[in-house]
């Protein structure tokens, strides 16, 4: 079982697709789902929502494993503004 979604891991798709299935083409129902154009406009950068800053060891694990896994090469950052964010994500 994936731990972020759910989803048992057999049904999980082979190929990394981060944050959806489908990206969305237009920019403002990408910002709408936390994803950014970076500079240079060949990669993303998604915003993850830390509810009042609150985030426990687990699900700062769990967003290591995304990192590692669709951001390799990018450091997690952790905003002032209670996000995370992770930067150089390629689309689906």
């Amino acid at each position: 079982m994936d731990s972020l979604s759910g989803t048992p891991k057999t049904a999980m798709a082979s190929e990394p697709r981060f944050p959806c299935e489908a990206f969305p083409e237009d920019a403002r129902e990408a910002r709408l789902l936390g994803i950014y154009q970076q500079r240079g406009g060949e990669t993303y950068m998604q915003r993850v929502k830390l509810p009042q800053g609150r985030v426990t060891a687990d699900q700062l694990r769990a967003l290591a494993r995304l990192v590692e896994r669709f951001t390799p090469g990018y450091p997690l950052h952790v905003t002032t503004r209670q996000d995370a964010e992770l930067h150089g994500v390629l689309p689906g």
